[in-house]
């Protein structure tokens, strides 16, 4: 899985606490190996550094440093870095990313995604199934920046999404959200002496990553499920809940990360979770799923029922088929032949 690290409200900070705190990260997300990068409300607007090759990070601007050091042989050498804006003095919140891919690896799907003044940063999978909107890349992650600035935030994750996530987020008009649903993970400590709150995706990044910063925190904790801590200009915390992601797909393998993952569209597509590599497959179907029953494999023999749900309401049917999972929203929706799915109620 991807890996999540902020602080609603750095402002007053230096760019020697700001470099500690993303060095102190990038040191902590080592199997993340296919992007980092960072954005930070600044006096100039949100500035944003991303790295599809976190080696390549050294440091705030290392990337500017280096472009500027190649640029006479720019064209034989493989750097892939992007900034935004020109960095100002800090003044409110930073969100930071370690990259592990389940779309392309490039600039195009590398976090945080910056868009219309807002930053985001995401740990999980989604597939989205609403309104088309404009986007860069194929990465899901983007999907949920969309739902932010063109329609209802994470209102709509119960609506259009399938998945699981963790949200961190720099709004377009100042505060900082962070959000998780009730499957991926996201630890949260007050820091001493200010107002601030900080964030990871576990308890131990957490504790690290605020030590070697030389930040002090309370205890790590988790978030509780569905909940979404939003803070306004003034780094004031106000707790909301939103709904997960509205339909799943279950599985009992121990593969897959958290037990839950979304169902893409388009036969054949692929992607590595660093656990395992799984490959989903759409079934020809439009009626409203109703139950899904998990089979597990067994290296290739005859599946065997492993658990059944009652699905809420959505469409379409979908299917998984791994080499150590296959999961259905409803048999009676597939060809058994193909998807090798039997014995449906």
């Amino acid at each position: 899985m991807c890996k999540l690290f902020g602080i609603s409200d750095l402002g007053g900070g230096n760019r020697a606490l700001l470099e500690a705190t993303l060095l102190a990260a990038k040191t902590q997300f080592t199997n993340e190996k296919d992007g980092f990068g960072y954005a930070v409300r600044t006096s100039r607007g949100i500035y944003a550094e991303r790295y599809v090759n976190p080696k390549d990070f050294t440091g705030v601007r290392s990337g500017r440093v280096l472009t500027k050091a190649l640029h006479p042989i720019k064209q034989a050498v493989e750097l892939e870095y992007e900034s935004t804006r020109t960095l100002g003095k800090i003044t409110g919140g930073l969100i930071v990313h370690g990259r592990q891919a389940t779309h392309g690896v490039g600039l195009d799907s590398t976090h945080p995604f910056t868009k219309s003044g807002w930053a985001l940063a995401h740990n999980g999978i989604v597939d989205y199934d609403g309104p088309e909107r404009p986007k860069r890349g194929e990465c899901d992650s983007e999907d949920i920046l969309n739902s932010f600035i063109h329609g209802k935030g994470l209102r709509e994750l119960e609506k259009y999404y399938a998945g699981y996530a963790a949200v961190l987020a720099l709004p377009k008009h100042g505060g900082f959200i962070a959000y998780r649903d009730d499957r991926a993970t996201l630890y949260v400590s007050k820091l001493e002496g200010t107002e601030a709150f900080a964030f990871a995706t576990t308890s131990a990044h957490l504790s690290t990553i605020l030590g070697k910063a030389k930040l002090h925190g309370t205890t790590p904790v988790p978030l509780r499920d569905e909940h979404a801590v939003m803070f306004d200009v003034d780094n004031k915390p106000t707790v909301e809940r939103y709904a997960s992601p509205g339909y799943r797909i279950t599985s009992h393998s121990e593969g897959l990360a958290t037990g839950y993952t979304s169902a893409y569209n388009g036969n054949g597509r692929s992607y590595n979770n660093g656990l395992t590599r799984s490959t989903y497959s759409t079934a020809a179907a439009s009626a409203t799923p109703k139950k899904a029953i998990g089979f597990q494999s067994n290296n290739g023999t005859k599946p065997k029922p492993v658990t059944q749900t009652t699905f809420p309401d959505y469409e379409p049917a979908s299917a998984i088929v791994s080499e150590e999972v296959v999961t259905a929203y409803d048999p009676d929706l597939l060809d058994e032949e193909d998807w090798n799915v039997c014995h449906g109620d």
